[in-house]
């Protein structure tokens, strides 16, 4: 149904193009151009609208985009589910729930041994996880400092980064 309103609407811009030149040299121009100047503006209008939906189709159908990030916690002797949950809680805090779902910030892995993680996260909320990583301020009732180490746009060099094996 799109496609048959943007061939309409080239088509009507194709045959005023056509109607314009064969007008060009004569006196009536001016006046018709004077007479249908809001149709004119409303065709111009309608074929920038066309391009705007195309765009905005083509946005829609790409995959979003993640980022990873590499982070430490110090002191370490912590595992998965702890840090989790206390990311989880900062964000909210920070956030709320519809924050919170927007930005998809998930706990992908977390070394117990080295005190190193992954946390995935949408492109656009990169820094309310880097936020979220800086206001952490105890996991399981234990004062921590959490420090992000790296950003990084594929899992697999993250986890190049914590020296986990591919």
């Amino acid at each position: 149904m799109e496609g048959v309103l943007v061939l309409a609407i080239g088509l009507s811009l194709i045959a005023l193009a056509i109607s314009a030149l064969s007008l060009v040299h004569s006196r009536r121009l001016s006046s018709m151009i004077r007479r249908h100047s809001k149709l004119l503006e409303a065709l111009l209008n309608m074929a920038d609208l066309s391009k705007t939906i195309e765009k905005a189709r083509k946005a829609a159908a790409m995959k979003p985009r993640r980022r990873y990030i590499v982070f430490e916690v110090i002191p370490g002797d912590l595992d998965h589910a702890e840090v989790e949950a206390a990311l989880n809680e900062t964000l909210r805090k920070l956030v709320g729930i519809v924050g919170e779902s927007s930005s998809r910030m998930k706990l992908l892995y977390f070394d117990k041994r080295r005190s190193r993680g992954i946390i995935r996260v949408r492109r656009e909320h990169k820094y309310l996880a880097l936020a979220v990583l800086g206001l952490t301020r105890s996991i399981a009732g234990r004062r921590v400092i959490v420090i992000p180490l790296a950003v990084t746009g594929s899992i697999k060099r993250a986890k190049r980064l914590i020296g986990k094996n591919t």
